[in-house]
């Protein structure tokens, strides 16, 4: 099993707005950079959009497995927000 985590904004929090736009920016950048890789790599089985606003968070889930091995893939990337920071 592989697990690849990234936490943005964290202690630091942002607005709700920021974080979803830096967890986009994130998102963007990874399949910028591993594209091919991916693609040649892996099978993509499923992805989650989580957004908790208790806890002030959103968190984007790929989960997938190796073409070969059949090894587990997980990839998360949680953007944390401030609920009560407002945007100006």
């Amino acid at each position: 099993m592989m697990n690849i985590h990234l936490n943005l904004n964290y202690p630091k929090r942002d607005t709700k707005n920021r974080a979803i736009l830096k967890l986009l920016n994130a998102i963007y950048t990874m399949l910028e950079r591993f594209y091919y890789d991916f693609d040649s790599l892996y099978e993509f089985e499923k992805i989650e959009i989580e957004d908790d606003e208790k806890n002030g968070r959103i968190t984007f889930i790929l989960l997938g497995n190796d073409k070969k091995s059949l090894e587990y893939l997980e990839i998360t990337i949680t953007s944390w927000y401030d609920k009560e920071k407002q945007e100006n």
